[in-house]
């Protein structure tokens, strides 16, 4: 019977060990989007220069 005490115990322990991971991976993520939003902006700048340059052409 101790040992199935212990199994939800463990398995709780699991659970806020992979919450507070999460958390940190969330807050990354939004660090890395955060990041990565202004650079398909630029490309969509890049592109348009070239598009423009093709219909000149």
């Amino acid at each position: 019977m101790t040992s199935r005490a212990k199994t939800p115990n463990a398995a709780d322990l699991r659970e806020e060990a992979l919450r507070s991971q999460y958390k940190a991976l969330n807050r990354s993520l939004a660090a890395a989007l955060l990041h990565a939003r202004p650079t398909p902006q630029r490309q969509m700048t890049m592109s348009t220069p070239s598009a423009r340059d093709t219909e000149m052409e």
